[in-house]
């Protein structure tokens, strides 16, 4: 069970991630009471601690058979006659960049490269940290870099 302070919100996150996102059904079938599981699960989705708990299951998730699911998935539409053009393309684009054979896509600071849609709001704040002290390193550069008098402007 994901880390989380209490075993009823380490319940509900499982429920969350498996239920793929439904706070209110997640929260009752956790064991939050009926009459309170929609405020209780909108309430815990906000929480940073839960937050980072959904994202640690969602991992875990992709870690287990999904992955290989997924890429029969995508296996079976690259390789289906019937299937529409561009679903076959953009299987095989996704196959391909899976394997690493593609080009990367930029991605913004962060640890292990993750797309900032998938970072737990800490490591969004760690991203953002990490962004405003490198302005602030490349600002002291440029200004020491300034002839005396001369403007250089903000934007």
């Amino acid at each position: 069970m994901p880390a989380t302070n209490t075993e009823l919100q380490g319940r509900f996150v499982v429920a969350y991630v498996a239920n793929g996102g439904n706070a209110t059904n997640a929260a009752k079938a956790a064991g939050y009471s009926l009459r309170t599981a929609g405020k209780a699960g909108s309430k815990l989705v906000r929480n940073p601690h839960v937050q980072d708990a959904i994202r640690q299951e969602q991992r875990r998730l992709l870690h287990s058979d999904l992955a290989t699911k997924a890429l029969g998935v995508l296996k079976s539409i690259m390789e289906n006659e019937e299937a529409p053009a561009g679903a076959r393309v953009d299987a095989a684009k996704t196959v391909l960049d899976r394997a690493g054979l593609m080009a990367p896509r930029a991605v913004v600071g962060g640890d292990d490269n993750v797309p900032l849609t998938q970072m737990s709001v800490s490591e969004l704040r760690k991203v953002i940290a990490s962004g405003e002290s490198e302005v602030l390193r490349l600002q002291a550069e440029l200004d020491a870099l300034a002839i005396p008098g001369e403007v250089i402007p903000a934007d």
